[in-house]
C-alpha cells in the first residue's frame, strides 16, 4: 500500500520550482528555429527551421554535415554546457570552436511556447577560449526580456534531454535498455517510468518475502531428518503435507500435546527421569515403630491381660455369628445356646474383660497402625519399569529390586517387614536414583540437540508468517507492476509512432544529402515531415 499510494501520488506532469519557492505547471515548448555560427562544424551562420509541433524531431545527414553541431548547440544554449566534451580531456575541452570561421562565435534558439503568440529567444555568444566564457541572453521576439529559471526551466532540463546526439542514438542502436533511457527523456515517460521502478522494487522485495520460507524448507528438512528425535519427525510429517500443517508445528513448539506420545523414547525417559523413590527417613522411623510396636505386643503376650483380650475378641466374634444366624447353639462348643439371654449376660462379660485388657489391646492397635503404614510405603512396580528399556539405560537391577520390595506388601510379622524394609530401600533408591539420573542426562542431550533446532523452526516459522502477509500484497503489487508495464509500452509506442497527434519529423540538411534532397539542393537548409517506421528512428 505504502508503494502504491507513492505511485498514485507521483504528479501526471513534471512540475518545476519557482524561485519563489512555489510550483508551477510548466507549458508545452516547441522547437522553431536554431541559428549556429562558429560553432564546431558550422562556420558561417547557418539556420535549421524546423516545424514546431508535438513529436520528435530527428535530424539526419552524412558524418560532418553538421547534425551534432546543431544538437550540441540547443545544449549549450539552454544548459551552458555538453555532455560529451565532459567526458573529453582539458585540452580537447578548448576545441569547440569552428576552426576555419570561429571568431565570433554564436547561437541562438527560437521556441514556440504553448499559449503565447510570440517566440522565445535563446541567445549564447562568446569571446574567450573556454566554453564557460559565455554571455547569454533570453528574450520574446518582442524584446522583452525572460529569465528561464524563473519559468522553472532549470529542474525541467536536467530532467528531460531535449535532444539525443549521434553518440546517445548510438546507444540507443547499440543495447535497448540504454536506448529506452534514453528515450524516456524525450518522450516524457518518466512519470510512469518511475512508477514502474517503484513497483518492480516493492514486487521484488515482497517476492523475496514469499519466497523465503520455500527456499529455506529444504535445509530445515534435511536437518530434521538426521535428528533422532520425535519432535522432528512430527514436523517433517506436518511440513510433508499440503496443506502444510502449520497448527502441528506449533503444537511441537508448544511441547503440546504430552512429549511425543506415550511410545517416543524422549517419553520413555521422562517417565525414568520421574521414577519414585522411597523415603529414606519416613523408612527408618516406619521400621523402628513396627518393631516398638512388635516388642509391646510381645510383652503382654500370655499375661492375665492378653488373654483377658483374646476372650474378649472371642466374645465378640459370636456376637456377630448371633447377630447374623440368630438363636442356636454355640458354633465352637456345641453345648450353650446363644440367645437373647446370653448375649445379655455376655456383653456385660464382654465389657469387663476389655477393661482387664486395654493394654494388650492397645498394643495391637499400634502393631496393626505400624504394618498399615508400613505398607503404605510400598508402591507397585512403576510400569516405566515394566517395557522395554530405551537405549542407553540399564533397567535389570533396579526392577529386581522393586519386585523384592513390592513383596513385602504381603508380609504380616512386624519384625520381617521391618527387616526387609531396612534391606531394601537403600539398593532401591540407589539402583532406581541411577536410572533417573541417566534419564535425566539423555533427556539433557536431546533438548541440547534440539534446542538449535527449535531455534530455526522458529525462525521459519516467523518467514511463513510474514510470507502469509505478503501474499496478498504481492499479488496486488504483481498485477498494478503487469499494468503499469502494459502502459507504459503503450505510451511509449503512441509517442513514436506517427499520426496526426505525434508525428515524427525527419529534418534533412539538403545540402550535405544528396540521397534525400538532392533534386533540390540549393545550398539552403530545408525541413520536411516523413512518416518512418521504428527501425528508422532507431538509428540515425
Amino acid at each position: 500500500e505504502p508503494v502504491l499510494n507513492q505511485v498514485l501520488a507521483s504528479p501526471v506532469e513534471p512540475i518545476a520550482a519557482r524561485a519563489d519557492g512555489t510550483d508551477t505547471m510548466l507549458r508545452d515548448v516547441w522547437l522553431r528555429s536554431i541559428t549556429v555560427k562558429g560553432f564546431r562544424g558550422i562556420g558561417p551562420t547557418s539556420t535549421l527551421a524546423v516545424e514546431p509541433g508535438p513529436g520528435l524531431t530527428l535530424v539526419v545527414g552524412r558524418n560532418g554535415s553538421g547534425k551534432s553541431s546543431f544538437a550540441e548547440g540547443i545544449e549549450v544554449a539552454l544548459t551552458g554546457c555538453s555532455e560529451r566534451l565532459k567526458s573529453k580531456t582539458a585540452e580537447w575541452q578548448k576545441q569547440w570552436r569552428n576552426v576555419h570561421d570561429g571568431a565570433d562565435a554564436e547561437v541562438t534558439v527560437s521556441f514556440q511556447v504553448d499559449s503565447e503568440s510570440r517566440s522565445l529567444i535563446v541567445r549564447r555568444s562568446w569571446n574567450g577560449r573556454s566554453i564557460d566564457d559565455a554571455v547569454s541572453a533570453v528574450y520574446w521576439d518582442d524584446h522583452e526580456k525572460c529569465d528561464l529559471p524563473e519559468r522553472g526551466w532549470s529542474a525541467a532540463l536536467e530532467q528531460y534531454r531535449p535532444f539525443l546526439s549521434y553518440d546517445d542514438l548510438g546507444k540507443v542502436s547499440d543495447k535497448p535498455s540504454v536506448g529506452f533511457d534514453l528515450l524516456v527523456g524525450v518522450l516524457g515517460l518518466e512519470a510512469i517510468t518511475r512508477a514502474q521502478d517503484l513497483l518492480t522494487s516493492a514486487c521484488s522485495d515482497l517476492g523475496k518475502t514469499v519466497a523465503e520460507p520455500r527456499e529455506a524448507l529444504p535445509a530445515l528438512i534435511t536437518m530434521l531428518r538426521t535428528t533422532d528425535d520425535d519432535r522432528a519427525r512430527r514436523v517433517m510429517h506436518a511440513l510433508a503435507s499440503d496443506p502444510l500443517d502449520i497448527a502441528e508445528v506449533r503444537s511441537v513448539l508448544a511441547e503440546t500435546p504430552a512429549p511425543g506420545g506415550s511410545g517416543s523414547r524422549r517419553a520413555m525417559l521422562s517417565r525414568l527421569a520421574s521414577l519414585p523413590l522411597p523415603d529414606t527417613e519416613k523408612v527408618a522411623a516406619t521400621c523402628a515403630m513396627l518393631r516398638a510396636a512388635a516388642t509391646a505386643v510381645e510383652a503382654v503376650r500370655g499375661t492375665d491381660t492378653d488373654e483377658a483380650a483374646r476372650l474378649a475378641d472371642l466374645l465378640e466374634a459370636a456376637f456377630t455369628h448371633h447377630a447374623a444366624h440368630g438363636d442356636g447353639p454355640c458354633p465352637v462348643c456345641r453345648q450353650g445356646i446363644l440367645d437373647a439371654v446370653w448375649q445379655e449376660r455376655t456383653a456385660d462379660e464382654v465389657g469387663r474383660l476389655r477393661q482387664r485388657a486395654a493394654d494388650a489391646i492397645a498394643a495391637r492397635s499400634r502393631l496393626a497402625r505400624a504394618i498399615r503404614e508400613a505398607r503404605d510405603l510400598i508402591h507397585p512396580v512403576p510400569a516405566a519399569l515394566s517395557g522395554t528399556a530405551p537405549d542407553g539405560v540399564d533397567l535389570s537391577k533396579a526392577t529386581s529390586a522393586w519386585r523384592d520390595w513390592d513383596a513385602l506388601t504381603r508380609e504380616s510379622d512386624a519384625l520381617v517387614l521391618a527387616d526387609g524394609l531396612e534391606h531394601l530401600e537403600p539398593v532401591l533408591t540407589e539402583s532406581a536414583g541411577d536410572i533417573r539420573d541417566r534419564a535425566v542426562k539423555l533427556l539433557q542431550n536431546i533438548e541440547d540437540v534440539w534446542r538449535p533446532i527449535a531455534g530455526r523452526l522458529q525462525v521459519w516459522m516467523d518467514l511463513h508468517k510474514r510470507a502469509q502477509a505478503a501474499q496478498s500484497h504481492y499479488r496486488d503489487v504483481s498485477s498494478a507492476l503487469t499494468w503499469t508495464k502494459t502502459q507504459a509500452e503503450q505510451l511509449r509506442d503512441e509517442r513514436l509512432v506517427s499520426g496526426p497527434s505525434c508525428g515524427r519529423r525527419v529534418t534533412s540538411i539538403s545540402g550535405r544529402l544528396p540521397s534525400l534532397e538532392a533534386a533540390e539542393h540549393d545550398g539552403s537548409l530545408r525541413s520536411r515531415s516523413v512518416s518512418t517506421g521504428p527501425t528508422a528512428a532507431s538509428r540515425c
